[in-house]
């Protein structure tokens, strides 16, 4: 039987020659080859994705291979075409049993080739989750529901509320809502509008926005017809979902007021 490196060998020969079909014969149907940005579950998934990398590569230069009993190692200098014009080298560990190669991981600066394996943003999507968040708020605000309020912010986060100070962590934020709790009255709404969001990152977003309130009573017990916040906070994506990192409002002021 053949050992690690001979068959790891044969297998990028099959690919120096771009023969996948025999390329694919190296590798054990079960394979998982766990890259930079993906980890494919099985050979037939991997050699799919290899094989579309391979339409840009146009040299592919064994530095190294290295083997010891089930293990090898490649280091290689890869050098691809538009739409990813680059050289770079690669380093991969692969294990092998009965002659096939059951797993592989790939190492190598990735910056490159980003655009090929990252989707497009969908930002009109990302927009939408980020403005959702401050329908939730609002909603909590007029019942009263100070938990729901605090939850649409990072457990680290931080809110300077118009009124002033500043609170940090979700649980400090919950209770000061609660506070807050005696302005709404039975005619109280709350309106979130203007919204001008730049994305930092595709997980970091700066937002700013108008709130207006009406129909809340003040720290006198006066009900004021309308008032209107400035909005200003950072938005991040934590595990697939938008929250609030940091937040400062501020009651606006008219001409002459």
């Amino acid at each position: 039987m053949e050992d690690a490196g001979s068959v790891l060998r044969g297998y990028y020969d099959a690919v120096r020659q771009r023969d996948m079909r025999k390329a694919r014969g190296y590798l054990a149907d079960d394979m998982v080859f766990e890259g930079l940005f993906e980890t494919y579950p099985n050979a037939d998934a991997y050699i799919a994705t290899f094989t579309q990398l391979m339409s840009i590569v146009t040299r592919l230069d064994v530095k190294s291979l290295i083997g010891e009993g089930s293990d090898a190692a490649i280091f290689m200098e890869m050098q691809t075409t538009e739409p990813v014009p680059a050289t770079t080298l690669v380093a991969e560990w692969h294990q092998v049993r009965d002659g096939k190669i059951v797993r592989a991981v790939s190492a190598f600066d990735g910056r490159p080739f980003a655009a090929m394996f990252t989707p497009p943003q969908d930002s009109a999507s990302d927009e939408r989750a980020i403005k959702s968040l401050k329908d939730t708020f609002a909603k909590a605000l007029l019942s009263g529901n100070a938990s729901l309020r605090a939850s649409i912010w990072a457990e680290d986060g931080t809110v300077a509320p118009p009124q002033g100070g500043l609170f940090t962590g979700r649980v400090a934020i919950e209770r000061h809502f609660r506070t807050e709790a005696p302005s709404i009255t039975p005619e109280s709404k709350a309106t979130f509008s203007n919204y001008r969001i730049r994305f930092v990152s595709r997980d970091v977003a700066f937002v700013d926005c108008d709130l207006t309130l009406q129909h809340v009573r003040g720290p006198d017990g006066r009900v004021a017809p309308t008032v209107p916040v400035s909005v200003t906070f950072v938005a991040v994506r934590r595990d697939g979902a938008w929250l609030i990192q940091d937040e400062r409002a501020h009651f606006k002021t008219t001409p002459g007021g």
